[in-house]
């Protein structure tokens, strides 16, 4: 086969693709996307936003580009393991360990510091152990006692963590097609298409929101692609073609739901393009979850301390190196070390646990 056009079932048999890379710019299109809100109230001045004439923010294409990533990978995971119970696992100790971590910091050291209640009361203060419920993903607060009240974007302590219980939606359910064995191309294109129509026409599907399916679109566009991957080839032709409708739709209403169509290719030539080489860029560490959990309250700071005189770029500057020295540490100290359990079952998890706590105590 030419060189110029290979299978993408050939490019991702192995780890040999960007998607780490990927991820990281994301996570910093995220924050670049924030700094508007919370410097100026909305997102009428950010730079996508009017490019596309208040069809899309930065922030929005960052979280497409996060769905349709995870829904190929979130495939080829189960495609390892063909195990519910190994398949879930490892999805909660993705997720959830730096959630808990994000969340309780945010409870105890970041509310205890900002909040314009005298301390007592502020630990006294339910709605403080209410956003606790925020670690279950299902019961999202963004509201602490006192906390940021009066900044421009009043009182959001991390408003990026809405996504994260329509990803781990999104990771049941691929759990449960793998279960069944539907996860095949048979079953997964009437499903993009089902989803992909309902968002388009706004239909009632499932009781779901039409935010709800914006998002599963991207995530079973990522997964339809894992399933096509004997079919589908990694061309340059293909690739331009598509960036070049991708730009053109910006510039006409619908864009936001066309993006939906075209950014799917686009995001997995340049992950795995044999001429684009940045799979070694996450080495020492994976920064994008911990950059996107982080970057919210740390921006929220900025935006308190320095108050009106604040333009986005310099809140965007300061918030960058604290949120990578955040997102290094959650990295190093609570998701990595908690994706290694991965490995054990549950009973190997308790005799790890009580492993570590025996050589923690040990007195030599």
């Amino acid at each position: 086969m030419d060189k110029r056009s290979l299978l993408l079932k050939e490019l991702a048999m192995g780890r040999c693709n960007n998607f780490d890379f990927l991820r990281f710019i994301a996570a910093i299109l995220v924050i670049v996307s924030h700094s508007f809100p919370l410097t100026y109230g909305d997102n009428k001045k950010e730079l996508l936003y009017i490019f596309t004439h208040g069809q899309l923010t930065f922030g929005n294409l960052a979280v497409k580009v996060f769905f349709i990533i995870s829904g190929f990978l979130i495939a080829g995971s189960w495609d390892n393991s063909h195990n519910i119970f190994i398949f879930i696992k490892a999805r909660v100790l993705r997720i959830f360990p730096g959630i808990i971590t994000a969340v309780t910091l945010s409870t105890f050291l970041l509310g205890a510091l900002f909040t314009t209640y005298p301390i007592e009361e502020y630990f006294h203060n339910e709605n403080t152990y209410r956003y606790l419920a925020s670690i279950t993903l299902y019961h999202m607060l963004y509201n602490l006692p006192g906390v940021f009240q009066d900044n421009i974007y009043p009182s959001a302590v991390n408003g990026s963590l809405w996504t994260l219980k329509h990803e781990f939606n999104c990771y049941l359910i691929t759990g449960v097609l793998g279960l069944f064995n539907l996860l095949k191309k048979q079953f997964m294109l009437p499903l993009f298409l089902i989803t992909f129509i309902s968002y388009v026409m706004k239909w009632d599907c499932l009781g779901l929101s039409h935010l709800s399916l914006g998002l599963a679109a991207c995530f079973f566009a990522g997964t339809l692609i894992y399933c096509f991957k004997d079919k589908i080839k990694i061309n340059a032709a293909y690739f331009n073609l598509s960036l070049i409708v991708f730009l053109l739709t910006t510039q006409f209403p619908g864009f936001e739901l066309t993006s939906t169509l075209l950014l799917p290719y686009i995001i997995l030539f340049l992950a795995f393009s044999p001429k684009i080489k940045l799979n070694h860029f996450a080495s020492k560490g994976d920064l994008s979850y911990g950059i996107y959990i982080y970057a919210f309250p740390i921006q929220q700071i900025i935006s308190h301390v320095l108050g009106d005189s604040l333009h986005w770029y310099i809140n965007l500057i300061i918030a960058v190196p604290f949120v990578l020295l955040f997102s290094f540490l959650s990295w190093h100290f609570i998701e990595k070390p908690f994706m290694k359990l991965k490995k054990y079952e549950l009973k190997g998890l308790f005799h790890y646990f009580r492993n570590q706590f025996h050589s923690l105590t040990r007195v030599h």
